[in-house]
C-alpha cells in the first residue's frame, strides 16, 4: 500500500519520515492534523466580524486549514452580501432620483429623504 504526504499528496517511501518533494516532518502534519477540528463556530465569527476573520484566516492558513477554511469563508460570504446590499441601495437611489426627474422634483429635494 503507497503511502502519500499529507502536505503535497505525492506518493512517499512507506518509512519516510519527512517527505522528499516537499520536505514536510510527517510526524509533524499528524500533530497539526490532530489539533485542527471543523468547527462551524469559527465561520460564524468570520461572518459576524469579518476583518478577525480575515486575520484569523491569514494566521491558520498553513497551520490550522479546516479551521482557516471556516472563518475565510464565513468573512467572504459576509463581505458579498455586504457589497450585494451596497450595490442594490445604490441602485435604488438611482432609480428614485431619475423617477424624481422625470416628474420635474427637484433632485436635491429628495436627498434628504434618501440618506437615511
Amino acid at each position: 500500500m503507497a503511502k502519500y504526504c499529507t502536505k503535497c499528496g505525492k506518493e512517499i517511501n512507506e518509512e519516510a519520515v519527512i517527505c522528499v518533494h516537499c520536505g514536510c516532518s510527517l510526524n509533524e502534519a499528524k500533530k497539526v492534523k490532530e489539533q485542527d477540528s471543523d468547527n462551524i463556530g469559527w465561520g460564524f465569527l468570520g461572518f459576524f466580524v469579518p476583518l478577525a476573520g480575515l486575520i484569523l484566516w491569514l494566521i491558520w492558513r498553513d497551520d490550522a486549514p479546516k479551521k482557516a477554511k471556516n472563518v475565510g469563508v464565513g468573512a467572504l460570504v459576509s463581505a458579498i452580501i455586504y457589497l450585494v446590499g451596497v450595490l442594490i441601495y445604490v441602485i435604488l437611489i438611482f432609480c428614485v432620483l431619475g423617477a424624481a426627474a422625470t416628474a420635474g422634483a427637484s433632485a436635491f429635494a429628495l436627498m434628504p429623504a434618501l440618506l437615511i
